[in-house]
């Protein structure tokens, strides 16, 4: 009888061992997320930064599958998929934003997406999973959301590609890192993007209204891409992995996600 204890309690723990160490971004669990803002108006708050291209965020406590977390940083996240007259919004949500080292499971940002125009609901958990194949990634799954214990609606949680993601991916966080979309550019379909033009000029600094830059240097190493692309083709490989490339332009295509590199940067 106290061995078949014994057994009981072993297969116990191993179970909440198993669970404590699951993929946040397991596409076998839907999570649930809850938001519990500070101020009674905070859509109208969100809703007035994203009008007037403010990044600044609002605060909120947090609940991921049943953890508290205090002093979040809360934004919409996301340009086309946003609008003031609707209710579901995507948010961008900071762990870290007020207690340093604050995270969950490593991870101190969520990426809540609202599945705008996807009927199916799985589109975009799809595509990642399907990209992972071929190429760094990131991770999606399924969340229901909650905002001050009224359900939301189910949301796409998606893994933010940052400085976790670059050691996992690449081994190194230290490298030239830019976001191709920086939050004060109004990006429109041709128009002047982050497309890799050089038609800014040869000094790199013109180039820092279309980028953003993540890493602590880089614009050097920018312009040289470039300045590579544009004028000596024949080099290319020494700095683009085209093989990669040439698989993300075709997954983006074959997948119909225009609201990428081949939407708005042609």
């Amino acid at each position: 009888m106290f061995k078949r204890f014994l057994i009981f309690i072993l297969a116990f723990l191993l179970q909440i061992n198993s669970f404590s160490q699951s993929d946040f971004y397991d596409t076998d669990t839907v999570r649930e997320i809850r938001l519990y803002f500070y101020q009674s108006d905070w859509d109208y708050q969100l809703d007035s930064f994203y009008v007037v291209g403010d990044n600044d965020r609002i605060l909120a406590d947090l609940t991921i599958d049943g953890i508290t977390y205090d002093s979040v940083g809360v934004r919409y996240k996301g340009f086309s998929s946003v609008s003031v007259n609707r209710v579901k919004n995507p948010f961008n949500i900071k762990l870290d934003y007020i207690i340093d080292g604050q995270d969950h499971q490593g991870i101190d940002k969520l990426k809540l997406s609202n599945v705008y125009q996807d009927p199916s609901f799985i589109r975009e958990v799809l595509s990642y999973e399907i990209s992972r194949k071929y190429m760094p990634s990131s991770k999606a799954n399924f969340t229901n959301l909650y905002v001050n214990d009224t359900l939301w609606g189910l949301y796409t949680n998606v893994e933010a590609v940052n400085k976790s993601f670059l050691i996992n991916h690449f081994d190194s966080k230290y490298n030239a890192f830019f976001k191709c979309n920086p939050e004060n550019l109004n990006v429109q379909i041709g128009g002047s993007n982050s497309n890799l033009s050089n038609s800014h000029g040869t000094d790199s600094l013109n180039y820092e209204p279309y980028y953003s830059i993540e890493s602590d240097y880089g614009w050097k190493d920018l312009y040289n891409l470039i300045d590579t692309l544009n004028n000596f083709p024949d080099s290319v490989e020494q700095v683009l992995n085209v093989d990669r490339t040439l698989w993300m332009h075709a997954i983006n295509y074959s997948l119909i996600n225009f609201d990428s590199y081949i939407g708005y940067a042609q």
